[in-house]
């Protein structure tokens, strides 16, 4: 189950709890964020996916890097 929470497959976690007997262990709005930003990575949408991860963990300053990374180029 944690590996379905972690890759952000909530219905799949969901069922698995279900089917297991098991409580889930985390939120699964935090699974529904993982995705939004994974999905924003695929289609190539970096900005949204770094202000989607600074909101979900605001220690993670991906922001600097990103522009570091732009005024490199």
């Amino acid at each position: 189950m944690d590996y379905l929470i972690n890759e952000g497959y909530p219905s799949a976690a969901k069922k698995f709890a279900m089917e297991a007997n098991l409580k889930p262990a985390e939120d699964f709005g935090s699974i529904q964020e993982r995705v939004e930003i994974r999905n924003a990575i695929h289609a190539g949408d970096i900005q949204a996916a770094i202000e989607k991860i600074n909101e979900l963990n605001p220690q993670v300053s991906l922001h600097f890097a990103y522009l570091t990374t732009l005024h490199l180029l």
